[in-house]
């Protein structure tokens, strides 16, 4: 007997067509929750750091179901301001043009980790995190 591959989080491995179906409906949700909540967008003269910092997390969401469904899109920063500007995420949509986003600066200094130890990390994470959670009875998360 052979088991269905799986892919991260214990996701049935549903093919690459499901795949991107599903991630251009996220995509859709992402995108329209951020039109809903840019205070840029809403007319809001006030600089709201919650909101600012919810849209930030739903551009990364937007980004990854992006990439999943195929399109273009990725992090660059507009060549005349390298140094200047703060990151920004692209978005292509076909046929309608492409959608950008800054996003905040991340910045503490690498600390010089090596990928075997970044790996170490997430392990040794990932242990204590299955002990506060077991600890505290929450849902053990399956990865």
């Amino acid at each position: 007997m052979t088991s269905t591959p799986t892919m991260p989080f214990g996701t049935p491995d549903i093919g690459p067509d499901a795949i991107r179906d599903s991630a251009l409906i996220d995509l859709r949700a992402y995108l329209t929750a951020i039109a809903r909540l840019d205070p840029s967008n809403t007319g809001s003269d006030a600089h709201d750091e919650q909101r600012y910092a919810t849209r930030n997390v739903l551009v990364v969401q937007a980004l990854a179901a992006a990439m999943a469904a195929g399109l273009p899109a990725g992090i660059n920063m507009h060549a005349w301001q390298r140094f200047q500007s703060s990151p920004l995420v692209f978005i292509e949509l076909p046929g309608y043009g492409q959608l950008s986003w800054h996003l905040p600066w991340y910045c503490e200094p690498y600390d010089g980790h090596t990928t075997a130890e970044k790996y170490d990390r997430i392990r040794r994470w990932d242990e204590a995190f299955r002990q506060v959670s077991a600890a505290l009875r929450l849902e053990d998360l399956e990865v």
